[in-house]
This record gives C-alpha cells, structure tokens and sequence, in this order.
C-alpha cells in the first residue's frame, strides 16, 4: 500500500506540473511541446489528451523498451509525434546507459542516460545498469532544421542530467521557449551533469523565472521556468 500510495503522489505532482505548463500556454494558438525523456509516454499522453487537437506534442525516447511502450500508448493520438532518438549537445551516435529498477515490476527504464551514473547507484541502490543501446543523438536545433520546426513553445526535459548541456547546444530554437520544465541536479548523480546552481542562473540570463520547483531529493528536482 505504501508503494501504491508513493506513485499515485508521483503521479499526482506530475499532472499538476502538466497543467500549470498548459496554463502558461493557454494564449497561445496551437502550442508546441516538445518532451525529451518520454520514457513509457505517461506523461505524453496527459498532454496528448489535455491539448486535444489544439496543439502538437513531440516526443523522444530513445531506449527501445520505453519507446515500445511509448508509441503503443500514444498511437491513437493524433497530435504525438514520436521519434526513438536522444537530444544531446551533437549530431551522432552515443551509448546510451540503460538502468533497471529491480524494485519495480513494470521494467521502466526511465534513470537511463547518455552520461555514466554516478552517485545515483549509491543513493538509490535499487537502479542497477547491465546493458547500454547505441543511440542516434541529435541537437535540438538540428531536428528541428531536418523537421521544418520554427518553434518550441514548451519544453519537458526529463533526460537525467544533459538537460543544461543540450538546451545550450541549441541557440536558436531556445529563443522560441516560453516554458520549460525540467530535472536539475544537485549533486553529480551522473558524470559531467551540470548542477543546479549553474543551470538556474544560466536560464535566469535569458530571461527565464522560477514559478514552481519540487525539491525531495537530496540530489535531484524538478522545476518549472517561465520566460515572458
């Protein structure tokens, strides 16, 4: 029951953070998202559902099991776009860490990363990596020339500590985001990550401002900028 308990407020948090980000956007007509770290497309599909057809969705994963499941959960969603790739910081290809959690049942592998874990495994001695899967990496700038895309108006990046390093990664498309909800980290639970103090005051730089944040872990969090 505790365990049910955790991930029902998990989930919980996770829509509340879905719909402040579609409150940021509601004057804009047909909105934009793009969500990298979609991993099993739960979060896809709430804002699939909340958008309707008023706005497009575009979703990365690039771990096969995740995208498996992403793509059979969002098919009859119109308004997705999926792609079995990871943004990053260059063109190429990578080797992408692939975690278990050896508590869970469903086989999530959503601590996965382009970067080497750290102290993640020592907080969190449940989230094992045994394999790695090359990867197709893209810059966010990048895909969008090859996808014709002019603009982001929302961003939703759960990539497990190369958030900072792809957003800088993509000087033009960045300057279209309104909104953006991301991980930060406060401690190098993957190498190389950057920490939390340097991200926030680089978003700050450019004109980004903390409206919401969810700190429970010692090492990561989650928060919710907005650039008018």
């Amino acid at each position: 029951m505790k365990i049910l308990n955790a991930i029902y407020r998990l989930l919980h948090r996770r829509q509340i953070f879905v719909n402040d980000i579609l409150r940021f956007l509601s004057k804009i007509d047909s909105p934009i998202i793009l969500e990298a770290g979609a991993a099993d497309g739960a979060d896809t599909l709430r804002f699939a559902k909340l958008l309707s057809s008023q706005g497009v969705i575009y979703a990365f994963e690039p771990v096969l099991q995740n995208f498996e499941r992403l793509k059979d959960l969002v098919k009859e969603q119109h308004n997705v776009h999926t792609f079995r790739m990871a943004l990053g910081d260059h063109d190429g290809k990578m080797k992408m860490n692939v975690s278990r959690n050896i508590k869970a049942d469903d086989n999530i592998a959503s601590s996965s990363s382009l970067l080497k874990p750290k102290t993640l495994t020592s907080s969190h001695p449940h989230i094992v990596f045994e394999k790695s899967e090359e990867v197709d990496v893209r810059t966010i700038d990048s895909w969008a020339t090859e996808n014709k895309v002019t603009r982001i108006d929302a961003m939703w990046l759960d990539m497990q500590g190369s958030e900072c390093a792809t957003l800088q990664a993509s000087p033009i498309i960045k300057k279209t985001v309104r909104v953006l909800y991301t991980e930060v980290n406060f401690e190098e639970t993957y190498e190389g990550c950057i920490l939390y103090d340097e991200y926030r005051d680089w978003l700050y730089s450019l004109g980004f401002k903390l409206v919401k944040s969810e700190f429970r872990w010692k090492e990561q969090g989650n928060a919710l900028f907005v650039r008018e």
